[in-house]
């Protein structure tokens, strides 16, 4: 018997839950850089799916905190100085 979720998804990385409206999606990707674009139903290499507003403003505060949400090293290597310089 197939999966029945099998064509679901995506499903949001910071909410989990699934992004079923086609309108305010986003990817976002945590490499060196924080780096966010509009998903139109394919996910481009390395990013990872976000349903809203709200999910992408989480995502970048949790990038900013260094607590990316797929493991990513904390902010690149930025210290907790508070002008961000790296030493």
């Amino acid at each position: 018997m197939p999966n029945p979720n099998s064509n679901r998804g995506p499903w949001c990385a910071i909410c989990e839950t699934e992004m079923n409206r086609p309108n305010h999606r986003f990817q976002v990707r945590y490499e060196e850089m924080y780096m966010a674009r509009r998903y139109h139903g394919e996910l481009l290499p390395g990013f990872e799916p976000i349903c809203g507003e709200s999910c992408l403003q989480k995502a970048q505060a949790r990038w900013a905190d260094g607590k990316a949400i797929s493991g990513i090293p904390e902010a690149a290597g930025m210290d907790d100085q508070a002008d961000g310089v790296k030493q």
